[in-house]
This record gives C-alpha cells, sequence and structure tokens, in this order.
C-alpha cells in the first residue's frame, strides 16, 4: 500500500435483509475490537441462539421398514419405505450420494422410489437408505443388501 492510500468501508449496517428485524437490530450490535475475544465470543453466541429461535425447526421423519431388504446387483430394484413425517411434497430418498424422487406420490407414511442399477453395482454391498424432507431433515437410515 502506497502512503496516502486509503481503503473503502462500506456501512454494512443498512438497510438489513432479514425477515427478522429483532435479529437484523441485532446484527448492528456487534461489539468493538475494544471490548476484546470475550465480547465477541459473547455477541456470537447470542447471535448462533437468536437464529436458532428465528428459523423454524422442523423434526426429522422416521424411517421404520423398507422391503425388500435386498436386492440382486446391478439390477434396478422398487423399494417400498414406511416410517412416519414424510413430507409428500418435498421428500427424496438418499443412497450413496443421490438424492431419488419417489414414485408413485408420496404419503406421509409411506412411498416407493425405483433405485438405478448404478447404485447397486456389486454383490455383497450394504447400501443405507434414508428419506430426506425438502426442509432437509434426515431421517434414520435402513440398510440394503445388495445380493
Amino acid at each position: 500500500m502506497i502512503a496516502g492510500d486509503e481503503m473503502a468501508v462500506l456501512d454494512v449496517r443498512g438497510p438489513a435483509p432479514f425477515s427478522n428485524p429483532s435479529l437484523a437490530d441485532f446484527l448492528t450490535t456487534c461489539p468493538a475490537a475494544w471490548q476484546g475475544d470475550t465480547g465477541f465470543l459473547n455477541w456470537c453466541t447470542t447471535l448462533y441462539n437468536h437464529g436458532i429461535t428465528s428459523v423454524p425447526q422442523t423434526a426429522a421423519p422416521t424411517l421404520t421398514s423398507l422391503s425388500p431388504s435386498s436386492a440382486p446387483a446391478n439390477v434396478p430394484a422398487t423399494l417400498n419405505l414406511v416410517g412416519t413425517g414424510f413430507d409428500p411434497a418435498t421428500v427424496k430418498v438418499a443412497i450413496v450420494d443421490q438424492q431419488l424422487t419417489p414414485n408413485p406420490t408420496p404419503t406421509a407414511t409411506g412411498l416407493s422410489v425405483t433405485v438405478p442399477a448404478a447404485s447397486i453395482p456389486n454383490s455383497g454391498m450394504l447400501r443405507q437408505i434414508s428419506v430426506v424432507n425438502g426442509s432437509g431433515a434426515v431421517s434414520n437410515s435402513i440398510n440394503l443388501y445388495v445380493l
């Protein structure tokens, strides 16, 4: 930096793009440097706790059964999942690194999905199946054995 140069500093405390005005107001109270690490740590903790209460929390779905519990290797498999708390409008089935869309239309307690052959390529494999609602809430998993 050459002597005399100045860095532009923007005021980021302008109109806050938050739907929660009390959280937006709180953001403007970030402690100054003279308050030290403890002041900043306390402020961050309060911010985190405030954020948790401002976002509606949704319960995770529960997966109670999977049928069939095994499938042949390298062949598409249709699975039926039963549980509770599925969001029929947004639920997906998670296997490996994929999220599969149920078909036909799922209910709050059940769904069917076809797992592509590429997701179960080798016999002796174990794949964990779980469901994910659109809110990001993930169920427990149940194992699918690949024959």
